[in-house]
């Protein structure tokens, strides 16, 4: 008898069933009987069942899918976000460039300028004043500013010097200097710059890295914690982290490097004070 004819009988079909159960071992037969009724619903029970696990599999699969793709449209984003704050640095970088070229090019009489479309709204500004852009003795002195501004020249904290600098490779080998202080002690910017790297190195533990322009850098490394980010703009006397004792280091101090085009160079040579 087909199945669906199984399941909806003529009216003169029987109500029940005898269900007969022989085991392998030969014994004697089971025999169930059991209302037609009763197992109609059981079977409708049964397939709705599998159908409901078979939606639910369905759904499963498809959300998951929807949150993998929900990831890879936040990881893109965020490096969108990422890529567009290099840009607008590289463009403020860019600006500030075009600005120390227009006043080189004022010092030495050499005025020569793309079309105002290209040009920093500084220079604009400073072509519009009355007396056209700053004379030659105001640029030196605002250059010498800036210049002396940048420069590392300041004691990033007051301590103890444990250990100085060495430049000679070798066995006393050591790029910077070490200044003991009491944990927690403010680790201050040396100079103006921009953060380069605010972050951990197993050698430096907790460390900054500072760019004064100029091919000048400084390091400050073996913080607790820091206290800036990349990309942050600083100035002299600005704290950067806490001295601690993170990296390779066996009590706390602050390592202080600076370094001209790559190369380390002894602190003391800069600071002034």
């Amino acid at each position: 008898m087909p199945f669906w004819k199984w399941l909806w009988p003529r009216k003169d079909a029987p109500r029940k069933i005898r269900i007969h159960l022989v085991p392998d071992s030969g014994d004697e037969p089971l025999s169930v009987k059991m209302p037609l009724g009763l197992l109609r619903i059981l079977v409708l029970l049964i397939v709705v069942g599998i159908l409901a696990i078979l939606v639910l599999i369905f759904s499963s699969s498809s959300l998951i899918l929807e949150k993998q793709k929900n990831r890879v449209i936040v990881r893109q984003l965020e490096e969108n976000a990422a890529q567009l704050s290099r840009m607008n640095t590289l463009e403020r970088e860019l600006e500030e460039s075009a600005v120390l070229l227009y006043r080189m090019q004022t010092l030495f009489g050499e005025g020569t300028l793309p079309p105002d479309s290209l040009i920093p709204d500084q220079i604009l500004r400073e072509r519009a004043l009355p007396g056209g852009p700053p004379q030659r003795e105001n640029l030196l002195q605002r250059g010498e500013q800036q210049v002396l501004s940048a420069m590392p020249s300041s004691w990033p904290l007051r301590g103890w010097i444990t250990q100085e600098f060495h430049g000679q490779h070798g066995h006393d080998y050591h790029a910077g200097m070490d200044i003991a202080a009491e944990p927690g002690t403010p680790v201050r910017a040396a100079g103006d710059g921009v953060v380069l790297v605010a972050g951990w190195n197993d050698e430096y533990g907790n460390f900054v890295l500072l760019d004064h322009g100029f091919s000048v850098t400084s390091l400050y490394g073996h913080n607790s914690h820091l206290g800036v980010r990349k990309e942050d703009r600083v100035e002299r006397g600005d704290i950067l982290g806490y001295v601690g004792s993170t990296g390779r280091s066996t009590a706390p101090h602050l390592h202080f490097e600076i370094r001209r085009n790559g190369i380390p160079e002894d602190p003391k040579s800069y600071l002034l004070d």
